[in-house]
């Protein structure tokens, strides 16, 4: 019987805590033995309870603390001054693959889940009328910084707040990079999609 050396993917755990597939046997051995993949198999199913309950999308604070996905790793590096961080999309809740848009959202709402080195970026886009509203949360939490998202027609900045969360003004739909400004630091995401 194989054994997992590395850890289960988020991915599979997410499909197992919805109770849309099931774990192989390497990997059922591999979680009965791996206290990094049970608590998060925990936490996820913890999350998915929770969901179930909320008559609408889960709150951000809700899905920072369920799924502690947010932490800072334990071994980052310090960061130099004047860093520039490009974000990967490691969650989409529009992309099939996750199935959880009828249970965690709205059809006018998405989740998208960014990563840059130590970062995690949690964006909510909402949708009205041919319009989006940016809004959401860095971890981990920073002491001062501004948000800015520009397209060549339209620019949108505002500061973070003491909890790093923000919200932008509704702007048009359409595709625009999206900037976030901290401590010497500055966190890009490219080319992001606000289309419905």
């Amino acid at each position: 019987m194989k054994y997992f050396s590395r850890h289960i993917e988020f991915e599979t755990l997410v499909r197992r805590a919805e109770a849309v597939a099931s774990f192989d046997e390497a990997q059922a051995v591999h979680l009965a033995d791996c206290k990094t993949c049970v608590s998060q198999m925990r936490k996820l199913e913890n999350f998915f309870s929770v969901a179930k309950t909320e008559p609408a999308t889960v709150p951000q604070f809700v899905t920072a603390n369920l799924l502690n996905i947010y932490q800072q790793p334990k071994h980052a590096e310090k960061k130099s001054l004047a860093k520039r961080l490009f974000g990967s999309l490691v969650f989409d809740d529009w992309r099939p693959e996750f199935a959880v848009q009828e249970r965690l959202s709205f059809l006018e709402t998405r989740q998208l889940l960014y990563r840059a080195d130590g970062y995690e970026i949690d964006l909510r886009l909402t949708f009205s009328n041919g319009k989006c509203q940016v809004s959401g949360q860095i971890f981990p939490d920073c002491a001062v910084g501004v948000i800015k998202i520009f397209s060549d027609s339209t620019t949108a900045q505002i500061d973070l707040n003491e909890h790093c969360e923000f919200v932008l003004p509704l702007i048009e739909e359409g595709i625009y990079n999206l900037q976030a400004e901290m401590s010497g630091e500055t966190i890009e995401i490219e080319s992001l999609s606000l289309l419905q």
